[in-house]
Order: C-alpha cells, then structure tokens, then sequence
C-alpha cells in the first residue's frame, strides 16, 4: 500500500507511548519464550519490503548467501489492537471514572478505525474515492498522533494523582513477526567479522595475535567494522547485520493511465555490507543447516 510507510510512522509513535507508560502499561507482558529460531518462517511480503526501504540495517540469522543474494531471517515486534481490551464505560464525574484509562480507550477505538480506513482505501474503485479514503486516513492518523501527546501528558500528571490502569487490561498488545527477506548483494559488496579467527597455534594452544596481525586482519580501510572475513566465513545460523543502500524511486512512464491501479513495483533495498557479529561454532535451527565445525 501507498500509505503503509505512514502506518508504520504511527506505530513508531505509537512506541513512544508504550516504552515511555509506567509498567510497560500499554504492551503485552512480554513472552518470556525465546525459543530458538523456527525451523521455517514465511517469505516477507511486499508491505515488509516497503517497510525496510529506509532502513540502513537489519539484524537477523543468516539463512542463506552467495555473491548474487542473502536470505535473513530478521524478527521484529509491533503493536496491534487488543481484542480482549473492555474499554471503560464509567464517564466524568462518575465513580470509578479513571481519566487515564478513558484516554487508552480513546487511542484504541481511534487505531481500530485507522485499519478500517486503511482497508477502504485498498478497495478504493476509482480516484476520488481514493483520495477521500486517503483524507479520513490521514485525518485519523493526525487525531490518534494527538491522543497520544494528550496521553503522555496525563501520565505525567496522573501517575502523581494515583490514576493508575489495570496492567491485564490494555488497549495494545506486542506482537512478534519473523520473516525472511531476500536482498541483492551490491558487486562490491564489503564482508567483515566482529571477532578475530579461533585458531590454533603450533602448541595447541589457542592463537593469540599481535597487533601487527591484528593489523593486517583489519585491513587498509580502518573505518569498516571489526575484520575481513571471505564468503566462505559465512554459514546459515550465523548472527549477521546487514548494511543496505535505499533503492532508487522509479519514474512512471509519461504516458502512464492516472486510472491504472495495477500495483506498483515493491523496490527492495540492496546490500553493501555484511558483517557476521557472532561467531557460531555450530549452526542454529535453520532448516537444513550443516553444522560448522570448529578447527582442531
């Protein structure tokens, strides 16, 4: 969708309000499962793609790479209404009327009717039914951005007055989402390692390096990360950060129908850098991945 960059503009203010409520008031109680990576995770769609066009980084476990393409597989959380949330009912002046949790219910009626635009404008039928949509979309979004310095607001005065809300009974909730992402490798694409090579010495001993080699592990340009590595470094399990350049906005062809709504290309961004953070000595969960057996 043309606007799913400023949905995920909203949910980063949206952030704001949930790291910054006394408790974590607004998140779910965090899964306290950090289970190993899955053994297989669903392709990125292209709303995730449009969602990292900006990015600079990303973090995951490798899955696969070579000199053409690199497969991460990247986890991320964002907030999503509760559907068990009850907002409350109690109005000003009567008992049990609690200002904080009133403006919660407020922020989450507004985000609902936000997805419901969000959907009109995917069904959009002609122009002008487009930009209305997009209007009461972009109204909304202005009106929930407003709720939220409201709510800060009342927090920082509410918590003072004891106008606390019920931690099992919030509007939002954390959800976590891993997906896989295909990426280019740009042709002069750099590789490097944050850990020097495990190896041995001729005594058995684990190799310590002087600075001089140290020195050439880094190479001529001191302004990368950490060490060279090779392709070959790289296994699937591996902990990696990739470095990516923004693609390119596309021009439309001049004699392009204003009416066409067949949908635009995704653009992906490409990778300029890998760099491996982690030595794994064997490989994760990943699928099918051999193991990397360390040197004897």
């Amino acid at each position: 969708m043309r606007f799913i960059g400023q949905i995920l503009g909203f949910a980063g203010l949206l952030a704001l309000v949930v790291l910054s409520a006394p408790g974590d008031a607004f998140a779910e109680k965090k899964k306290k499962k950090e289970a190993k990576a899955k053994e297989t995770a669903p392709a990125a769609t292209d709303a995730d793609y449009k969602g990292i066009q900006k990015q600079k980084e990303l973090t995951g476990k490798l899955v696969s790479v070579d000199a053409k393409i690199v497969t991460l597989r990247a986890e991320y959380s964002h907030y999503e209404a509760n559907p068990k949330y009850k907002p409350p009912t109690a109005k000003p002046g009567q008992p049990g009327y609690n200002q904080t949790a009133n403006q919660q219910g407020q922020m989450w009626r507004t985000y609902n009717d936000i997805m419901k635009q969000q959907q009109k404008l995917a069904l959009a039928k002609n122009p002008r039914e487009y930009q209305q949509a997009m209007m009461r979309l972009q109204q909304d979004m202005m009106r929930l951005q407003q709720e939220i310095v409201r709510m800060q607001q009342t927090m920082a005065k509410g918590t003072a007055a004891g106008q606390k809300v019920d931690p099992n009974n919030q509007p939002f909730i954390t959800v976590t989402n891993t997906k896989d992402f295909d990426l280019e490798v740009e042709e002069k694409v750099v590789l490097r390692k944050l850990f020097l090579p495990f190896e041995y010495d001729d005594t058995g001993k684990v190799k310590t390096y002087t600075d001089k080699e140290k020195a050439e592990l880094r190479g001529d340009d001191k302004t990368k990360p950490g060490y060279k590595a090779k392709f070959e470094d790289f296994a699937p399990g591996q902990d990696v950060k990739l470095y990516l350049t923004p693609p390119k906005k596309m021009e439309k062809p001049k004699d392009t129908d204003k009416d066409d709504k067949a949908p635009e290309e995704v653009l992906r961004p490409t990778v300029n850098m890998i760099v491996m953070t982690k030595e794994n000595m064997s490989a994760s969960s990943i699928q099918g991945a051999p193991e990397k057996k360390g040197k004897k």
